[in-house]
């Protein structure tokens, strides 16, 4: 049964890198609005109605790789909307596929300081993030729900990834 992994959390808590290790596997794909938005807008200038039409795409994309019996990991949203977590679900529910949310559980200092690090090495964050994104999403930030899986995003992204399958190994048991 295909299982859909929603990455949740600050921005620098770790959501790629997890991602990165999770699709080493050969079951997951990852689908990244950070990604499909960089595709959709040339030049990309960031702003709120590209960042909100790329999120629709994304739910599009969640729902192609469900219609074709693909898992796969959402990395670039925070998810720090429950309304996006109920949207996110219900296309897995309705795809008769497992749903995962997973909430990276990162200290804010520590995001601010990954987020900045990463904006200087650009394959690695868009180029609206910085400390003070941070800081906004966190203020924003609603609690995940409670079948999240919450794990501590200062562990190694191996160690997380690590969890998740051993997770999605116990979703997958009879």
């Amino acid at each position: 049964m295909p299982v859909v992994i929603a990455l949740m959390g600050l921005p620098g808590s770790g959501k790629t890198s997890v991602a990165e290790r999770l699709v080493r596997t050969p079951e997951l794909s990852v689908v990244s609005r950070d990604a499909i938005r960089a595709a959709m807008f040339q030049p990309c200038r960031f702003t709120e109605r590209e960042k909100q039409c790329a999120y629709r795409a994304l739910l599009l994309a969640v729902a192609a790789c469900l219609e074709l019996g693909r898992s796969c990991v959402i990395d670039g949203m925070t998810f720090s909307r429950a309304r996006e977590v109920d949207e996110v679900r219900r296309i897995a529910e309705d795809a008769g596929a497992h749903f995962l949310p997973v909430f990276l559980d990162c200290p804010l200092d520590v995001a601010q300081a990954r987020a900045v690090r990463d904006v200087a090495d650009h394959h690695r964050a868009p180029e609206d993030r910085d400390g003070g994104l941070v800081a906004r999403v966190a203020k924003r930030f609603e609690p995940p729900p409670a079948d999240a899986l919450r794990l501590d995003a200062t562990r190694t992204p191996e160690e997380i990834a690590k969890a998740i399958l051993n997770r999605l190994d116990q979703l997958q048991e009879p």
